[in-house]
């Protein structure tokens, strides 16, 4: 994901800021902040008393992005990466053996109802100018190919923008499960693990990131109008306590964040060291 180039960015900045404190008027914190992957570092931070014990009046924080070229900066207002939750199913049906299915209450026929119904909550029961996404990611059950199994058990996730779009999922959810299993004389539970809430910038200090960007990569290459990403990012958890802008650095690869082929471009670490010392600079002037 490049998180070792985004370290080497913000330790650049701090090298460069330490170095000539007399172009700043003020206290710059560095943030290095751990287990962004799932664990929630950025959570943890926040209630282990993080501004309370270094007290910020703006945050920002930058990421590689494969899919916009390289010496591009991209700067979205509002919401720029999306709240996700996980989720768990399962499915007690009646399992038997598979030449007399009129004895079972086949979960995977269950199972296989509430995927499709799941579909209809952000085609049928969302705005269609509030993106949001529902994917269904595991579908277990059974080991045998004559015997229908008792249960079954479905994985995914939902992710939105809206903290109100959030919640209608979740309850839509639980509807589905539970009320297609009941039609079929069986039982569902669900489970929902939450996550990540929605990375939500600030837009007055949106213009500010936007400013810096385009004094460092030139108007053409400062990029206004990105769409928001449906992944998700624990940062979410700091802006929600501080306002500020989460940015993305152009580091344009056919191999995405994640893929076992990603490698991070060290030939965009200066432009990340410079767009952060440069913002530090200009805000506390």
């Amino acid at each position: 994901c490049g998180h070792d180039g985004h370290t080497t960015m913000l330790l650049g900045a701090a090298k460069y800021l330490a170095s000539n404190r007399e172009s700043f008027s003020g206290k710059v914190n560095f943030i290095f902040q751990p287990a962004e992957e799932s664990q929630g570092g950025g959570r943890e931070m926040v209630e282990d008393g993080l501004f309370s014990k270094y007290p910020c009046d703006e945050i920002y924080a930058l990421h590689n992005w494969p899919m916009i070229e390289k010496g591009t900066i991209a700067v979205i207002d509002g919401p720029v990466m999306a709240a996700v939750d996980e989720f768990k199913v399962v499915i007690e049906g009646v399992g038997g053996h598979a030449a007399y299915p009129q004895l079972t209450v086949d979960p995977i026929v269950i199972g296989s109802h509430i995927v499709t119904s799941l579909q209809s909550v952000i085609s049928r029961q969302s705005d269609p100018v509030d993106a949001a996404v529902v994917s269904v990611t595991q579908f277990h059950a059974g080991s045998s190919y004559n015997v229908i199994p008792s249960s079954a058990i479905i994985r995914g996730t939902m992710r939105s923008f809206k903290e109100e779009t959030r919640e209608n999922l979740k309850s839509r959810l639980v509807s589905i499960a539970e009320s297609t299993s009941k039609a079929f004389d069986a039982t569902a539970k669900v489970t929902i693990y939450p996550g990540y809430p929605a990375t939500v910038n600030s837009s007055k200090s949106a213009i500010h990131a936007a400013k810096v960007a385009e004094e460092l990569v030139g108007e053409s290459n400062l990029l206004r109008q990105e769409a928001p990403s449906m992944g998700a990012e624990d940062f979410s958890y700091m802006l929600r306590e501080v306002p500020g802008c989460y940015v993305w650095v152009g580091s344009e690869s056919t191999n995405m964040l994640h893929h076992p082929k990603y490698d991070f471009d060290d030939a965009i670490l200066p432009r990340g060291v410079q767009y952060l010392a440069n913002l530090a600079t200009s805000r506390l002037q």
